[in-house]
């Protein structure tokens, strides 16, 4: 008669960084019991009401899988004793369908989401990369397709013909020296006014004739 039954378990353990790390204490205590494990999916990671163990917060671990009933005391035991185990509940499920032990659990489908929304930014942040290079690279090939027109030489400047040195003037011909002016003719000094002729005093009257005592 075979004895080996299916069972759902919930397993509420520590919270760890990643699935991986935080189911290891699940495996060991099913591992202790010979139990064959069909799945295991994180279910939920939460803040406890209460403390357990220590602990604030933990991951609900559903975990499908099938022993031997009689190992299942082994099974509570190992669970009690085992610190990474914080409180488990273990149901029999006599009719279990591959859907069910293949069904995503509600952390899983979050997880898939936010694992899909990284990789769509991921993937719009490479195609805007690889589309700027894309456009680098156009713009490059074009540039060299295109040859740079060759700028004209600069025409060389013809060299400024140098002045001729100016024809020094001639020395102005020097003035002939003004004639001298001819002294001017020294005035003659004016005659000298002749004195005037003193008149000549007059004649004095001759005293009235002095009746000639004697009359002539």
């Amino acid at each position: 008669m075979n004895k080996i039954k299916t069972y759902e378990g919930m397993f509420l353990v520590q919270s760890g960084s990643d699935f991986h790390s935080a189911s290891e204490p699940v495996k060991t205590v099913l591992g202790r019991s010979d139990a064959e494990i069909l799945s295991m999916h994180p279910w939920e990671e939460r803040r406890l009401a209460y403390e357990i163990k220590g602990f604030k917060r933990g991951l609900y671990i559903l975990a499908y899988f099938k022993m031997d009933p009689a190992k299942l005391t082994e099974l509570n035991r190992d669970a009690e004793l085992n610190e990474g185990v914080l409180r488990m509940m273990i149901l029999r499920r006599d009719k279990l369908s591959d859907a069910e032990v293949a069904a995503q659990t509600p952390a899983e489908i979050s997880m898939a989401q936010a694992e899909a929304s990284e990789a769509a930014a991921a993937a719009a942040a490479a195609a805007a990369a690889a589309a700027e290079t894309t456009s680098e690279e156009a713009a490059a090939a074009v540039t060299e397709e295109a040859p740079a027109v060759e700028e004209a030489p600069a025409v060389e400047e013809t060299p400024v013909a140098e002045e001729a040195p100016a024809v020094e003037e001639a020395p102005a011909s020097e003035e002939a020296p003004a004639a001298e002016e001819a002294p001017a003719a020294e005035e003659a000094p004016a005659a000298e006014e002749a004195p005037a002729v003193e008149e000549a005093p007059a004649a004095e009257e001759a005293p009235a004739d002095e009746e000639a005592s004697d009359e002539a």
